[in-house]
């Protein structure tokens, strides 16, 4: 696995963002009082495709999202680092500027515990060698 080069700490302010950009009112992401009989996950969707700018810097649209395991929490507090392991990769035959990539990512806290795996095809732009990313 290419490990990422970023890792990000999560924050409630964060979790709150993601929770009402998907519309879940389950009070354990907005009530302390409910919450408090222990501590209180964070959605772990919303780290996803954090971390990853270096595979989703051209990315076109998302194609699937499979294999979704997510084996340990994530809490207010955690870092979250990523790696990623190039499953498939193919170029278009009707648009050779365009392929379809598949990617394994793994995320992982500052402890070194499995915070989420899937399994993820998308559409990438092939960038002219004239254009260069922002920090390359």
């Amino acid at each position: 696995m290419d490990p990422h080069p970023l890792g990000r700490t999560v924050r409630a302010a964060a979790n709150t963002c993601f929770t009402l950009l998907l519309r879940n009112t389950h009070p354990i992401h907005f009530d302390h009082k409910y919450a408090a009989v222990g501590r209180f996950d964070v959605h772990t969707g919303g780290v996803a495709c954090q971390l990853m700018i270096d595979i989703t810097q051209n990315v076109m649209t998302n194609l699937d999202w499979d294999e979704v395991r997510l084996p340990n929490l994530v809490f207010a507090g955690d870092t979250i680092y990523a790696c990623s392991k190039v499953r498939s990769k193919c170029e278009l035959k009707s648009r050779p500027n365009v392929g379809i990539v598949t990617v394994k990512p793994m995320k992982f806290n500052q402890d070194g515990k499995i915070a989420m795996t899937f399994k993820r095809t998308f559409m990438v732009g092939n960038v002219p060698p004239e254009i260069k990313a922002p920090g390359a």
